[in-house]
C-alpha cells in the first residue's frame, strides 16, 4: 500500500472486513488500480460494501461459516480458502488438497508431546516460505493466551537467540518451520537444540506458494495441539473491553 513498487495483483484477507486499517488499504489499492481480490467471511462489511463499487477491478469471494464473524474459526476458514485457491492456482488438478494433506501429515498430539503442558515460551525458526506459517502461530499463541513467542531464523537463532532456551528449559518449546529445500536446515537447528527443550519440525514437501500454504495449515494443527493440551477452547476466548477498543479505535494514519 505504501511502497513505490508496482505490483498486478493484491490480495485482502479480513474476516470481519470492517477495519479501518483494511478498509483504507483497500480505497488505496484501488487508486492505484491495482486488481484486488478480498476474502472474508461478511457480503455485508464496509470492504465488501466498498468493494461492491468497483465490479471490474475487484472480486470478492465470501467464505461461509455458522459462527460470529470474529474469532480463530472465520479467520481461519478464510486462510484455508486462500491456501487451497493458492494450490489449485499453482497445479491445478494434478494439486492434492493441500489441506486434508497438512491433515494426515499432523502427528503431534497430546500424547506425543506431553509436555506442551509446561510450555510457556516459544521460538518460531523459519525462513521465507514457513514465515505464514510462523506468523499464524505467534498470532494464535498469544490471541488464545497460550503463551508468548518470538520468530527468528535460523541464523539469528544461531548468532545468540539461542540464550533464550539456556534457562527454564521445560517452559521453553522450538518450531522449526521449512519446505522441501530448507529441511536440511530445519534438522541441523533441531539436532543441536537442548534436549530439554521440547521441540517440532513443520515440513513440506512442496515448495513456493503450495509448500507455504501447506506450511500454514501445518501450524493450524499445532496450535490445535496445543490448545487441547491445555483445555483451552481457541474458538471460545472472552471479550475484553478494552482489547477490543484497542483494535477498533486505530485507524491507518
Amino acid at each position: 500500500v505504501h511502497s513505490s513498487i508496482e505490483c498486478d495483483l493484491a490480495v485482502l484477507v479480513s474476516a470481519e472486513g470492517n477495519h479501518p486499517d483494511m478498509v483504507n488499504a483497500y480505497h488505496r489499492l484501488d487508486q492505484k488500480q491495482i486488481r484486488i481480490v478480498i476474502f472474508t467471511v461478511r457480503s455485508d462489511s464496509r470492504l465488501a460494501v466498498d468493494a461492491a463499487s468497483d465490479p471490474a477491478g475487484t472480486r470478492l469471494i465470501t467464505v461461509h461459516v455458522s459462527v460470529p464473524s470474529g474469532g480463530f474459526i472465520p479467520v481461519g476458514s478464510t486462510i484455508a480458502t486462500l491456501g487451497l485457491s493458492i494450490g489449485a492456482l499453482s497445479n491445478g488438478a494434478a494439486n492434492p488438497d493441500l489441506f486434508s494433506r497438512a491433515r494426515d501429515d499432523h502427528y503431534i498430539t497430546r500424547d506425543t508431546l506431553p509436555h506442551f503442558g509446561s510450555v510457556r515460551e516459544c521460538v518460531i525458526v523459519a525462513s521465507w516460505l514457513g514465515r505464514s506459517a510462523a506468523s499464524d502461530l505467534e498470532t494464535r499463541l498469544a490471541e488464545s493466551g497460550l503463551g508468548i513467542s518470538i520468530i527468528t531464523d535460523p541464523w539469528h537463532l544461531g548468532h545468540g537467540r539461542y540464550f533464550l532456551l539456556s534457562r527454564e528449559q521445560k517452559r521453553k518449546m522450538v518450531v522449526a518451520i521449512g519446505t522441501k529445500r530448507e529441511q536440511s536446515e530445519v534438522k541441523r537447528v533441531l539436532r543441536l537444540i537442548p534436549r530439554g527443550v521440547t521441540s517440532v519440525s513443520l515440513l513440506s514437501e512442496y515448495e513456493g506458494a503450495v509448500g507455504a500454504a501447506y506450511l500454514l495449515f501445518r501450524s493450524m494443527f499445532l496450535i490445535s495441539a496445543i490448545a487441547d493440551n491445555r483445555g483451552v477452547d481457541p474458538a471460545n476466548r472472552p471479550a475484553i473491553a478494552w482489547g477490543n477498543r484497542l483494535y477498533l479505535e486505530r485507524g491507518m494514519k
